[in-house]
């Protein structure tokens, strides 16, 4: 494959500017001691490797997984960013190559996985006449690399349910994607028939099976758990991807009031923390659910059951900081909906966290069912 791609050369119109570069990656050499610091420094909690170790990448490297005649690799250069990330190719000797997307921790979220995934594919049918079609899988819970794939012009064409296995004995589904090379020709996108074979259980008047009722979760207090805290940062990227704060939560967690909330199998997919200002006030200073379970309660049920312990022992007022609206974050702003549906309040937007981070504060009242009015 050649040695670098640059968007700007390639022919081919995006939306908007396209500052990225592949450039080919020597993992025997020159680019070995950088390829395993990048490796080791990040975090990549979609990965089947999460966090791999020095030993990991060397046996990996000898094995041929960064370069050999089935596998080759790529940093990913941002002409103002400078490196960002590290593409991989796999199964090239195939005519459906598949690959690994890795972006460093502080350079995610800005568009930059779409633009190097438009990059490698024009670098992979511009050079390689025998590939017919360009794979990816990535977990269901994914949600920022599905969008990619989306964006890119990928269609879903697998869902592997339960396939994936993330520890405790839990799993979640993967999903494939793909595009094809009359795809990347046409710039268009050939769809398919999900429901070609008609079945009883795809006809438009079968029966749906009924399902039973999931048994509610329970939160309970907990003792500190920093490792738990760390754990389910580690999966929400979107929401925290600043190293920094996530070490003071991480810290906070072996001192903090805990509360979690544990699958049945005893895994942690909940945890929150409560900061007691005063005897009278309390804060939720950290709350997180591992993605593969947001909209199933686990929030709610955290949020209930701390707010009825506080009104036992007398405390009159909660309150929460979180991003505020005059920041376009999406993700926050299903935060804030999730406050407010519980009866939180905004009471002030401030600069607290610094200038481009708005720092909502937001109040919820428990003297009406005060234990102690």
């Amino acid at each position: 494959m050649s040695d670098d791609v640059d968007l700007s050369t390639t022919g081919r119109q995006y939306r908007g500017p396209m500052p990225v570069r592949l450039t080919r990656l020597e993992p025997y050499d020159v680019d070995r001691s950088a390829l395993i610091d990048f490796l080791t420094r990040n975090s990549f909690p979609f990965h089947a490797h999460s966090r791999p170790t020095v030993t990991d990448i060397e046996q990996r490297i000898a094995a041929g997984t960064f370069r050999d005649e089935d596998n080759d690799s790529y940093w990913i250069e941002h002409h103002d960013l400078g490196r960002v990330g590290i593409f991989r190719f796999e199964d090239l000797q195939d005519g459906n190559p598949m690959f690994d997307l890795r972006l460093s921790s502080r350079f995610r979220g800005r568009g930059l996985g779409e633009q190097a995934l438009k990059a490698a594919t024009d670098l992979l049918f511009s050079t390689m006449p025998h590939a017919n079609r360009f794979e990816g899988q990535t977990r269901a819970d994914n949600v920022a690399m599905r969008k990619i794939f989306v964006n890119c012009g990928w269609l879903k064409e697998a869902h592997y349910r339960e396939a994936w296995p993330i520890g405790g004995g839990e799993h979640v589904a993967t999903v494939g994607y793909s595009i094809l090379r009359r795809d990347w020709d046409n710039e268009q996108l050939t769809t398919f028939d999900w429901n070609d074979l008609q079945t009883p259980e795809n006809r438009s008047d079968a029966v749906t099976p009924t399902v039973s009722a999931k048994k509610p979760w329970q939160a309970i207090k907990s003792k500190p758990d920093p490792k738990a805290v760390e754990q389910i940062l580690a999966t929400l990227p979107e929401w925290f991807g600043q190293p920094e704060s996530n070490a003071e939560y991480i810290e906070a967690a072996t001192t903090m009031e805990t509360w979690t909330v544990r699958t049945e199998a005893g895994t942690v997919i909940g945890v929150t923390l409560i900061n007691h200002h005063f005897a009278e006030a309390a804060e939720i200073h950290f709350t997180a659910v591992t993605k593969t379970h947001h909209g199933q309660g686990v929030g709610t049920s955290m949020i209930s059951a701390i707010e009825a312990d506080l009104r036992q022992r007398g405390v009159l007022m909660l309150t929460v900081k979180t991003l505020g609206s005059s920041h376009p974050d999406p993700g926050y702003a299903r935060t804030r909906q999730f406050y407010r549906k519980h009866g939180f309040i905004p009471l002030e937007e401030t600069t607290l966290w610094g200038e481009g981070t708005p720092c909502l504060v937001m109040v919820k009242s428990l003297v009406a069912e005060s234990a102690n009015p």
